[in-house]
């Protein structure tokens, strides 16, 4: 059982029975005892951070100068500024890549801990569910094949052993030069070796057709680099069945809420012409037994970034064609994917849980 303090989130209000005061949904809400772990799905409050950035940029735009001899003498100091600013940046960057690594860890763990004090938006309510079977997490990283070749080997052998990769490189050059050149002297290599020197100079088409004839290939010395880390996505899947009448009120709410917020919100001006969309709020996602979690937020090791929504699926009546005596649905399978806002880093992991 996972410890830690109370989630006070979900704590019923005063409301109607699957809905507290501050409209947040919950099922089931007939036999709730039977489901002491539950998941929670909450919208992040972010309003007040955007509208600070999109009032600089607004002050931004309010700068632009709007006479012509304006604009020149704009630029030319634009231009001037911009210059001073990659200067000091490259220093700062060189200052920091100098130093020592954990100014750089440091760094990491503030742009962790901004997620960790994201706040929610009460006024867009949210879902409480049962906790779901088969909860997959899945980590990976990417990487990708890189061909150093001859050259390229032996540079990084010199690197690995601290040696001197400029005069690693410039050896090594010179002697496949030196092989070449002893090739086309007539010089006496073996039958492997100047097979390799002759696909060295040789166009790609004579080159394959050299290695093909001699039955010796180039060693193309291939590595795996680290590429990048993938965002992390999750697939959740609920059966809502309801077995009152408001048990099916609060199952069609829960739909609408998750489709509503799957969605952009348009931006236009004049003439109800849409210019651009407003992002979708990311969601947090808790999850909790008997209304609690680990201290770190955690449960039972699991913990999830802020989230989007990336595709909402409802299948009504997934069982049966028959209807309540009320006209509602005797289920609705809901079937939704989550994608993580961000890359996950091993500060997140080793400090916050997730």
């Amino acid at each position: 059982m996972p410890r830690g303090t109370p989630a006070i989130e979900w704590e019923p209000g005063s409301g109607a029975p699957g809905e507290t005061t501050n409209g947040l949904l919950r099922y089931p809400i007939d036999d709730i005892e039977k489901h002491h772990g539950r998941i929670s799905f909450r919208i992040i409050d972010e309003d007040a951070a955007r509208a600070d950035i999109g009032k600089q940029i607004g002050q931004l735009a309010n700068a632009i100068p709007k006479e012509s001899g304006d604009i020149d003498k704009s630029a030319e100091k634009a231009v001037s500024g911009t210059t001073d600013f990659l200067k000091g940046l490259g220093a700062a960057f060189t200052q920091r890549m100098n130093g020592s690594n954990s100014s750089i860890r440091q760094d990491a763990a503030r742009f962790s801990q901004r997620d960790e004090n994201l706040s929610v938006k009460n006024s867009a309510g949210g879902v409480t569910l049962y906790l779901p079977q088969s909860i997959q997490i899945q980590d990976a990283a990417s990487y990708e094949n890189m061909d150093l070749g001859r050259i390229g080997a032996g540079v990084e052998s010199a690197l690995a052993s601290g040696g001197n990769a400029m005069g690693t490189f410039a050896n090594e050059a010179a002697g496949q030069v030196g092989d070449v050149a002893s090739l086309l002297k007539g010089g006496s290599m073996s039958g492997g070796l100047a097979s390799l020197a002759a696909q060295s100079v040789a166009p790609a088409g004579s080159a394959g057709a050299i290695a093909s004839a001699t039955g010796v290939s180039t060693n193309p010395n291939t590595r795996a680099l680290f590429k990048a880390v993938p965002l992390r996505q999750f697939a959740f899947s609920f059966e809502l069945v309801p077995s009152s009448a408001e048990e099916a009120r609060i199952c069609k709410d829960i739909v609408k809420w998750f489709r509503t917020e799957l969605y952009p919100e348009a931006l236009s001006v004049g003439g109800g012409i849409n210019y651009g969309y407003k992002f979708p709020n990311r969601f947090r996602i808790r999850m909790t037994y008997r209304n609690k979690a680990d201290p770190d937020g955690s449960f039972n090791g699991i913990k999830f970034l802020p989230v989007y929504l990336q595709s909402f699926n409802a299948t009504y009546n997934n069982s049966g064609q028959a209807l309540h005596a009320d006209g509602n649905f005797q289920s609705i399978s809901i079937a939704m994917n989550f994608m993580e806002s961000r890359a996950l880093t091993r500060q997140d992991i080793e400090r916050y849980g997730y």
